[in-house]
């Protein structure tokens, strides 16, 4: 039996790691780099993207319009044809999220928000984000984030091997399928803006629709960030997995500066008809915030937070926050003949035996219960005040706030008025409640940014709300008989 020393081991481990980068590298047709994609074979990317698309769906929600739907997939698909890769099947789905965003998920798909359509002016600059989430596919940037990562991983394992740390091992291979949407690095992205243009030009769109489309997205977050209160400087959404940098403007409007202008048709017109009547910010799948009311039309309920609490529409729950405590509602499914009280003790208090005892209420006619109990918080006692409410047979709601220990009397106030004004809605009171929506119209003479914007159904930043949504810098004036959006009831 032969022994192999420690630095043996090590530089064997080193050698194999390098060679395995050797034969995982290929040449990319669209970029012409050598990449490493050894852990991500292109028919694994068509697997990975088949098997999340559902997952994705349900998470973000498909948006039910069947022109848009197969408005967007069209131009997807002209796009498409102009790529250097014939191994990859494109699917394009617009789903039904009111954040302005865009990704691509390896083998091929890819997804535009509703709000991102609400959001883009005309034909290419809706054209110019698809290319650019077409060039993160054809680039191959999530497998060679994936195999980079696992080779990192190996490499750590092999290295904790060598020093006689077996249980390393497990970390190989290891990464999550969020990899997918995390932020891409400044090279990918440049990458993309390279490739994306490359496409528009192909396309036959005029491929500064990029520059002018980021700008937009610019504007666009710092608006959310005014209304929000926050730094002028707050990441938009699109730009948490798309990096922007000070020099990124610049450079796609130098990329599309390569290349002649073939096409002055932004198919603006054709455009505005398609996303005329797309629903605006929030949609009866996720409720409607409406001042201090919360209304969820699908599921047939309706209740209020107390004045002075900041109101978060959340995907699984609706979140309020004021100055001295927190509101969290939510809801569950539970088994038919489950008892509301059972449900509390054996499902959402688990864990917990240092709860009040519970005390039976009715809300509105439904069977509830509520508890409390006391627990350390980011290094203080805090207090949690539980109200599970038994909607139906199955569905089960529940209020829960918290606050300093012990309650100020206000905040119980505040918990009881809000779970008080709970109650089912019927079919005459889900009727009253519309989602916001894009309607096009054509400006007429004596038309201004004021007078258009004094209709937006919004109370706060109504000017600089019109001008983002109709990519008006502060200086455009209405121009009559153009095609302009604004946002009705």
């Amino acid at each position: 039996m032969h022994l192999i020393s420690m630095h043996g081991l090590k530089t064997f481990f080193k050698m194999g790691v390098f060679f395995l980068v050797l034969s995982g590298c290929t040449t990319n047709l669209a970029t012409g780099e050598k990449q490493f994609t050894a852990f991500m074979p292109a028919e694994q990317e068509a697997k990975i993207g088949a098997e999340n698309h559902q997952a994705i769906l349900d998470e973000f929600g498909y948006y039910e319009g069947a022109t848009i739907q197969a408005y967007v997939n069209n131009i997807g698909q002209k796009i498409a044809k102009h790529t250097e890769r014939d191994d990859v099947k494109y699917t394009f789905t617009v789903v039904d999220s009111p954040v302005v965003n865009a990704f691509a998920v390896p083998g091929g798909y890819i997804y535009i928000s509703r709000g991102l359509m609400a959001l883009a002016n005309d034909e290419a600059l809706l054209a110019s984000v698809i290319g650019h989430e077409i060039g993160h596919i054809t680039a191959r940037h999530s497998a060679q984030q994936q195999s980079q990562g696992v080779l990192a991983n190996l490499g750590l394992a092999a290295l904790s091997i060598a020093t006689d740390a077996p249980a390393a091992l497990g970390q190989a291979a290891s990464l999550g399928a969020d990899l997918y949407l995390k932020s891409y690095s400044r090279k990918h992205e440049h990458q993309a803006d390279e490739l994306g243009i490359r496409y528009l030009y192909r396309a036959g769109y005029n491929p500064s629709a990029s520059a002018e489309f980021l700008e937009q997205l610019e504007a666009e977050g710092n608006l959310n960030a005014l209304i929000e209160g926050k730094n002028a400087n707050a990441v938009p959404e699109y730009f948490s997995t798309h990096p922007i940098t000070t020099d990124r403007i610049d450079r796609t409007i130098q990329l599309a500066a390569n290349y002649p202008l073939q096409s002055t048709d932004d198919k603006k017109v054709t455009y505005f008809s398609t996303i005329d009547g797309i629903v605006y910010g929030e949609s009866p799948r996720n409720g409607y915030v409406r001042g201090q009311d919360f209304i969820h039309t699908e599921l047939g309920f309706k209740f209020s937070f107390p004045e002075g609490y900041k109101i978060s529409n959340l995907p699984t729950q609706v979140v309020g926050q004021s100055s001295n405590s927190v509101m969290v509602f939510d809801g569950a499914k539970k088994e038919a003949g489950q008892s509301i009280q059972d449900y509390l003790i054996n499902v959402w208090l688990k864990n917990r035996s240092d709860y009040a005892v519970p005390e039976t209420i009715t809300v509105n006619g439904m069977p509830a219960v509520t508890t409390s109990f006391s627990a350390l918080a980011s290094g203080k006692t805090r207090t949690t005040r539980i109200i599970a409410i038994a909607f139906d047979n199955t569905q089960v709601y529940r209020f829960a706030i918290q606050t300093a220990n012990p309650p100020p009397a206000t905040i119980l106030t505040d918990l009881k008025r809000a779970t008080y004004s709970f109650k089912k809605l019927s079919a005459a009171e889900k009727a009253q409640y519309k989602p916001k929506r894009i309607k096009v119209f054509a400006a007429k003479a004596g038309d201004t940014v004021a007078s258009l914007a004094a209709r937006i159904p919004f109370d706060d930043h109504k000017e600089q709300r019109f001008r983002v949504l109709n990519g008006l810098s502060a200086r455009d004036t209405i121009q009559p008989n153009k095609l302009y959006k604004t946002i009705v009831e």
